[in-house]
């Protein structure tokens, strides 16, 4: 809309940085105006001190990663199997991972209709999305930053290029490409968290952490462990145009491509939010028409991750929603 009234480009240009946060769209389709709207109500405009390091400490008991789901056809409920082929047995299984890897990773063909597996084989998944982090011998000056900013001010920078740049930049990478320009939104954090860095072991040093998109899963030439290196290159590049001093500034930098996403943290195809969060993958149709309530087609089991309603995002929303469907369902089941 701010095309059609001819708004200056330097206006024009911002609302991207919100917009199009891990979204897998074209720029001026109506999923990507969800998606604004789906990022402004999840914003809680804060930084959570401590949050990684306090989140063993808050979640109590021993946690152990499930690596199969097994099912058990006589009582028609699955179980879980962790990695040291522990077997749980439960009334009810709760999966926080994408449908994909709940369905078609973890169980077996057998264990679901087939037409069912098909439409999951269909969610569109493939992530657009990286992460390069990097530590600073000195903070970022950023050009134009005005010399009163607060600490929060010049924590926050969001590199995006203009509105034919970015549709050329999705253009590319559905071709497997890296696109020409990249956008990237940088988070200086140690900034407002003095936890991140121990000043008294290393005095004005600070780190900085780099969302990039829009990136192919799958690369026409070469791999991700090929190119990460160049990557990385691009995107200190890039911050250099508007913060100077960033370049020389590395002494160390770690890159999370979209096949990284997938085989560390279990993203399948390096999708952050379970799904894309496009019209069709969107309310009554997350995951798949039918299947919209947290429930499966094998009894006791349940998703409760981003992949279902309302997706993507720090909200808990999914996990709130579904813990409630779970225990209606107990409570039908106790008569």
């Amino acid at each position: 809309m701010a095309d059609w009234w001819s708004v200056p480009e330097g206006v024009r240009i911002d609302p991207q940085g919100d917009w199009s946060v891990g979204g897998f769209e074209i720029l001026h389709r109506p999923s990507l105006r969800y998606l604004k709207a789906h990022l402004v109500f999840e914003e809680g405009g804060a930084w959570l001190v401590e949050g990684r390091r306090r989140l063993p400490v808050d979640i109590e008991g021993p946690a152990f990663e499930v690596t199969d789901l097994r099912l058990d056809r006589a009582a028609g409920r699955a179980f879980a199997v962790l990695d040291d082929g522990t077997e749980i047995v439960s009334r009810v299984v709760v999966s926080n991972a994408d449908p994909k890897r709940t369905f078609l990773g973890m169980l077996d063909e057998g264990d679901l209709p087939g037409d069912f597996r098909d439409d999951v084989s269909a969610i569109k998944m493939s992530g657009p999305c990286a992460k390069v982090n990097l530590a600073l011998r000195e903070e970022p000056v950023w050009t134009g930053m005005p010399a009163d900013a607060s600490p929060n001010q010049r924590s926050l920078a969001t590199l995006v290029p203009t509105l034919e740049q970015a549709q050329r930049s999705y253009d590319q990478h559905q071709w497997g490409e890296l696109p020409d320009e990249l956008w990237v939104d940088c988070v200086t954090a140690s900034n407002v968290d003095d936890t991140l860095v121990d000043q008294s072991v290393a005095p004005g040093r600070h780190v900085m952490t780099c969302f990039v998109q829009y990136l192919p899963f799958e690369l026409r030439e070469r791999t991700w462990d090929d190119r990460r290196q160049e990557l990385t290159d691009r995107v200190i590049e890039r911050i250099g145009r508007y913060a100077p001093n960033v370049p020389g500034a590395v002494e160390a930098s770690y890159t999370v491509t979209p096949l990284d996403l997938e085989r560390t943290y279990g993203l399948t195809e390096g999708n952050i939010f379970h799904g894309d969060l496009n019209i069709e993958q969107l309310f009554f149709m997350r995951p798949l028409p039918g299947w919209s309530s947290y429930s499966t087609p094998v009894e006791g089991l349940y998703l409760c991750g981003a992949g279902v309603h309302p997706g993507g995002g720090v909200t808990g929303a999914p996990g709130f929603v579904a813990s409630h469907r779970v225990l209606r369902d107990l409570r039908k089941r106790a008569g």
